[in-house]
């Protein structure tokens, strides 16, 4: 009698987790769909620093659609988020970012390889940082879709002495629009990159199309 109830009582164990399985994938948010994009800007040191760009963060809206000060790499309130950001020789790209909208919050900097065999041995290689995070460069606020490539320009970080201050030096960022053709042309010679080429590939296009009619 007592095998008959344990049998019993395992039965409905199991049916009782079964059922709680099926609740919880049913109520499950589905998941998104496959992204693919890119979006790359150009940062230099002017004059050079022997720094170059390691890596980037973005900034992401809240629930309101505004860009909370300080920056957020996610909002609990809205779920946006973004992932951090990499080199790509010269450029600092953002990939497969879920469609919406963005802002340019932080650059890294390390020690340039070229710098590197130039300055004597020393232990630690110099980084920085530079925060680019406002609204006063409109450009550097953006909107991306699915299967669109976005090139933001060239960011140039202006070292210049300072003479008045504890800082030797102060800085100053500026935006121009840059050569798009060219970096687009430059990210897709990247191995690293291989798996937009498409995107690239037919963003070239457009540019060399519209560049030749232009000429």
């Amino acid at each position: 009698m007592s095998a008959r109830r344990e049998v019993l009582q395992a039965v409905v164990i199991g049916v009782t987790v079964l059922v709680a399985l099926s609740l919880a994938m049913n109520g499950r948010a589905a998941p998104l769909p496959p992204t693919r994009n890119v979006a790359a800007i150009e940062f230099v040191d002017s004059p050079p620093t022997g720094l170059a760009v390691s890596g980037g963060l973005l900034g992401v809206t809240d629930s309101s659609g505004a860009f909370p000060v300080p920056y957020r790499r996610f909002d609990p309130g809205s779920g946006h988020f973004a992932d951090p950001g990499r080199a790509v020789g010269d450029a600092l790209v953002f990939t497969n970012l879920r469609p919406g909208t963005y802002r340019l919050a932080l650059v890294f900097l390390a020690e340039s390889k070229f710098a590197t065999r130039l300055l004597p041995k020393h232990g630690e290689k110099f980084v920085d940082r530079c925060m680019v995070y406002s609204d006063t460069i409109p450009e550097l606020t953006f909107t991306i879709t699915n299967g669109e490539v976005r090139y933001l320009g060239r960011v140039i970080r202006r070292v210049l002495p300072n003479l008045s201050g504890e800082d030797l030096w102060r800085s100053r960022i500026e935006w121009t629009a840059g050569d798009e053709r060219r970096a687009v042309k430059s990210l897709s010679k990247h191995k690293d990159m291989a798996p937009w080429q498409e995107l690239l590939g037919a963003r070239q296009a457009v540019l060399d199309s519209t560049s030749a009619k232009v000429r």
